[in-house]
């Protein structure tokens, strides 16, 4: 199954939380330019950063390819303007930073290492003027944001190492790598491309990755020689997000250990470091990362992601329903089949900031009618993606989303049902209180209850063997604390108007007490087939929705004849024989005729349950449709 796409209600973060400011002190080389690009779309495309919250600065500019449009761009930029730029984001800057913001700082090209004691530096202008680490580090320390990590990609960088790590605020994590140590010279052109792909996660091996990491720099050693190539997924924890210190690892292990020794590669010198500030979240050391996945099961078709959802009816996600279509193909959407295990698919969007390689969800059926309670034990998944014909490891890109099919077992006599999801990533996913469903993007909930119902052949009232033109529907209530609910019907749908009527519009419990409200829906008599739309009703507690249901309401007249027959095939006339929708609560009844059918109709469609009164066996399910012959034969006990 390939992806499916982001419902277009769902929007990608805008709010101010992630910033990057890109720099190149000496633009000389064409590759400088092309890398800030790439950077600029790798931050943006994977990682979510808004355009207009990267910052590029690029000295010296050679009237080199323009950057990314929307950026924040400052050509021939000073040391004076590098320096403006990082106080821009201390408090009273024109670019302030709070306590849940972060910032990426990326600074390339040329630097060098003073014998004088002064350390490491980034060239400015020319080869003459420096910024020194330790300028960067008092800039650093005013800046009191959520996280901040460095990369330095210019010769001698790892001079910036420890100063950055130390200037860091109290209340500021922190990462930095370095592409060599203070005494190396770097190859910018392989270390660029290394610290891109680890970022990303995989070197290019589909399409989605070609506008990322395919030729980050113009010149330097050509794709093929890029250690790594071919290698997969970092994301070892898995926490769901590739952390900065896995992106250290990843290039440490391939370029040190595999390349640094190699003959083949004895021009590449440099040694990468990387250091982290101490930092625990839960009672467990955090890895500093540059984005987070933002997992989405919409509440209603016109989910925007943002949080809390404002959906009215927060119980029909389109993004959890059964599908039975490849056993049943008369049943259509929410429709669910008793006593049968039922296909449901889930789909999951990510308007985060990462990809995300650990993608869990929690899946139940809950069966509320006759018997009520849950059905079966919640289900825990992988995600899966299929590409083609292979199967491989999700990586639940921004933007992106992806399905899965379940089968669950659905008792027989549920008239009601509803399921229950919830997606996780990086975290425990069985400490969510997935049960009570709130307006969270990552839990949603889809009620079973596609109500069809006749209406084109008018029915008299003292009929026993037709439930045409009515619907009655229960919804159970329980509560663990005691209240009053009350139950709210919505305004008819004007595609398909119907009444919706209650005996009881409020329920007054006390602790564990259960209860329900019984509803009737009905169309005016002669309406013809082929009419459909939706009602809902809610139930308040509180002022607050708790719960509710939408029917999906269908007008389509349906029939069914039952044959009733002995143990040696011969017919049984006169036998009454009952039929029961589980929803309903009435029993349709027929007497057979001289050749043992008992004929029912008009009917609402849907399955129903037929057996023979006064009998102990099981009852035999049939799927009543409207427009065909549908018939059954029950053999009568006794004879």
């Amino acid at each position: 199954m390939t992806y499916a796409n982001m419902s277009a209600s769902i929007t990608r973060p805008t709010a101010d939380r992630y910033h990057a400011l890109l720099f190149v002190g000496v633009c000389n080389r064409e590759r400088y330019v092309l890398s800030l690009n790439r950077w600029t779309n790798l931050l943006n495309q994977m990682y979510g950063y808004p355009l207009a919250n990267i910052r590029i600065l690029v000295g010296t500019y050679s009237g080199w390819a323009s950057m990314v449009t929307g950026t924040d761009v400052t050509y021939n930029a000073t040391r004076a303007q590098l320096d403006t730029a990082l106080a821009d984001y201390a408090a009273g800057g024109a670019h302030a930073l709070g306590a849940n913001d972060n910032l990426f700082i990326f600074t390339y090209n040329h630097g060098g290492n003073d014998a004088d004691s002064l350390g490491s530096y980034l060239c400015c202008e020319n080869f003459t003027t420096k910024y020194y680490a330790s300028d960067l580090a008092t800039r650093i320390g005013a800046i009191h944001c959520r996280q901040i990590v460095l990369f330095a990609a210019q010769c001698e960088s790892g001079g910036f190492v420890d100063p950055f790590i130390d200037a860091l605020w109290t209340g500021t994590r922190g990462a930095v790598i370095a592409a060599s140590r203070a005494d190396e010279d770097t190859q910018e052109a392989v270390s660029d491309k290394l610290f891109a792909s680890a970022f990303n996660g995989r070197m290019v091996q589909n399409p989605l990755d070609d506008n990322i990491d395919l030729g980050i720099t113009g010149e330097g050693s050509t794709m093929y020689t890029i250690p790594g190539y071919h290698t997969n997924r970092v994301d070892w924890g898995p926490t769901g997000v590739i952390s900065t210190r896995e992106a250290f690892n990843w290039v440490y292990d391939h370029y040190v250990n595999h390349i640094h020794s190699n003959p083949t590669y004895a021009w590449i010198t440099e040694e990468p470091l990387y250091r982290q500030k101490d930092w625990m979240e839960a009672d467990q050391p955090l890895h500093i990362r540059l984005g987070e996945p933002d997992l989405v099961l919409q509440d209603c078709a016109a989910d925007t992601g943002e949080e809390p959802s404002t959906c009215a009816n927060p119980w029909q996600s389109p993004d959890v329903y059964p599908d039975n279509t490849d056993q049943f193909p008369t049943t259509g959407p929410n429709e669910y089949v008793p006593a049968h295990e039922n296909r449901f698919f889930v789909r999951t969007a990510n308007r985060g900031t990462a990809p995300s390689d650990d993608v869990w969800r929690v899946l139940e059926v809950r069966g509320l009618g006759f018997t009520g309670g849950p059905v079966g034990p919640p289900r825990i998944d992988r995600a899966i993606e299929t590409v083609a014909t292979e199967t491989a490891s999700a990586r639940l890109r921004p933007g992106r989303a992806h399905s899965q099919y379940q089968r669950i077992l659905i008792g027989g006599d549920f008239g009601h049902g509803c399921i229950s999801a919830a997606a996780f990533s990086g975290v425990d996913q069985m400490s969510h209180g997935l049960w009570n469903i709130v307006p969270d993007n990552d839990q949603a909930q889809c009620n079973l209850d596609p109500a069809s119902v006749s209406g084109s052949v008018p029915v008299d009232s003292s009929d026993t063997n037709s439930n045409a033109g009515t619907i009655i529907r229960t919804i159970p209530v329980f509560t663990p604390e005691g209240g009053t609910f009350e139950l709210r019907i919505g305004e008819p749908d004007k595609k398909l108007p119907v009444k919706i009527l209650a005996k009881q519009t409020k329920l007054a419990l006390r602790k564990g007490q259960r209860g329900e409200f019984r509803l009737e829906i009905q169309v005016a008599p002669k309406t013809p087939d082929g009419l459909e739309g939706r009602h809902s009703v809610a139930i308040i507690r509180n002022k607050k929705i708790v719960g509710g249901v939408t029917f999906q309401i269908k007008v389509a007249t349906a029939s069914a004849r039952i044959f009733v027959h002995d143990n040696r095939g011969q017919d049984v006339p006169k036998a009454t024989v009952e039929l029961r929708h589980p929803g309903d609560p009435r029993i349709l009844t027929a007497v057979t005729d001289g050749k043992g059918i008992a004929s029912f109709g008009p009917l609402n469609p849907g399955f129903y349950f037929a057996g023979i009164k006064g009998e102990r066996a099981a009852p035999v399910r049939i799927h009543i449709v409207a427009g065909k012959d549908n018939s059954i034969k029950i053999e009568k006990e006794g004879r």
